[in-house]
């Protein structure tokens, strides 16, 4: 009876312990960390990276790979899957390029010797050499600060021995901006690419906004120009700006027959016209219109058909004096018949003068 007591406490004792092991063990997955999933190639996908196709300039080549790079390390991808999740984005000559080199390496082939291979081919020692001398030749000329700042982080990388600190960093990017903009910075020491970088920012800011005022006040004054001009050739060559440009009658002298009151080309002696009339095909002395030893008032007549041209010598007489003409003295009223429009109106005397040009009118 004493041995089946026993053999109870016995087993009793041995099922409590395995109990206190089966709580333990269930303790420790509760509170074990859990690890992140790893990746897959629908992970990285969902990312959407971008397709690498061999024909790409070296820097966007150096560019694509980087960020591959950063793609498979936030898709979980697990190390030793990254070349064959990631070779899915080659395509034509990266494809052709990968299948050759995937075919010489030694297995397992991990991201560093792909990344190996990839900058040999694809963006080599002597193009990482132009990329160093694109940084030292570079200003930035006709970019604004702002693309001129992204070209300078973008090659700097390649030239780190001109960056070494700081202030070489502020230094060398100063010395790349346009002068206009060095010269406003000239007097503040700036020691620091982020003071360089800002203050050139506030320089170009500033010159834009005063480009922008004077374009906007050409612009208000240009319309007023234009107004001006079209006004300007409008007064100066319409009828009313010739009419007020000449001056009046009683001042103007015939430079053929030396009369006063018209010019050569409404000249009647010049156009071998009646001096009564101004018709052709007759003289003074046969002018219907001339009666009792004076000339009827009378309206211009239109121009008649052009004369043939006497090929005579003309006499070039010299011009009497004006007052034998009768000029109007300034500040005296004109005759009546000296309005515009009544041609040329004739008195006794201008018979007796048109009787001294009867040599010009051969009948």
């Amino acid at each position: 009876m004493l041995r089946i007591i026993q053999a109870m406490m016995v087993t009793q004792q041995q099922q409590v312990e395995v109990q206190q092991q089966q709580t333990e063990l269930l303790r420790q997955e509760l509170t074990a960390p859990k690890g992140p999933k790893p990746g897959n190639v629908s992970d990285f996908r969902r990312l959407q990276p971008a397709v690498f196709t061999g024909s790409e300039e070296p820097l966007e080549a150096e560019q694509w790979l980087t960020n591959t790079t950063d793609l498979l390390n936030a898709a979980r991808v697990p190390q030793e899957s990254q070349v064959e999740v990631a070779k899915i984005q080659l395509t034509d000559i990266a494809r052709i390029w990968w299948l050759a080199e995937e075919a010489r390496l030694e297995r397992p082939i991990t991201w560093t010797t792909f990344s190996k291979s990839f900058y040999s081919r694809f963006f080599p020692a002597t193009a990482q050499e132009e990329m160093e001398e694109q940084f030292i030749g570079l200003k930035q000329g006709n970019k604004s600060v702002d693309e001129y700042a992204a070209d300078f982080l973008r090659l700097s990388r390649f030239a780190p021995y001109m960056v070494t600190d700081e202030e070489k960093r502020a230094n060398r990017f100063q010395k790349g901006l346009r002068m206009d903009i060095q010269m406003y910075m000239m007097s503040q020491e700036l020691k620091t690419y982020a003071s360089v970088l800002s203050t050139a920012r506030k320089v170009e800011r500033g010159f834009e906004k005063t480009q922008g005022d004077q374009m906007r006040q050409q612009a208000m004054k240009r319309p007023f120009q234009l107004m001006g001009e079209e006004d300007t050739g409008r007064a100066t060559q319409g009828p009313m700006m010739r009419r007020l440009s000449q001056p009046p009658l009683s001042q103007i002298v015939c430079n053929y027959c030396h009369r006063p009151g018209h010019y050569k080309g409404d000249c009647r002696v010049a156009k071998r016209l009646c001096l009564a009339c101004g018709s052709g095909g007759h003289m003074l002395r046969d002018c219907q219109y001339r009666e009792f030893g004076r000339v009827a008032s009378i309206r211009p007549a239109l121009p008649a058909p052009p004369l043939r041209r006497n090929t005579g010598p003309v006499d070039r007489r010299v011009p009497f004096p004006p007052q034998q003409y009768g000029h109007q003295q300034r500040g005296a009223r004109p005759r009546a018949d000296q309005g515009r429009g009544q041609g040329y109106i004739m008195a006794a005397e201008t018979s007796d003068d048109a009787a001294e040009c009867g040599d010009q009118y051969p009948g």
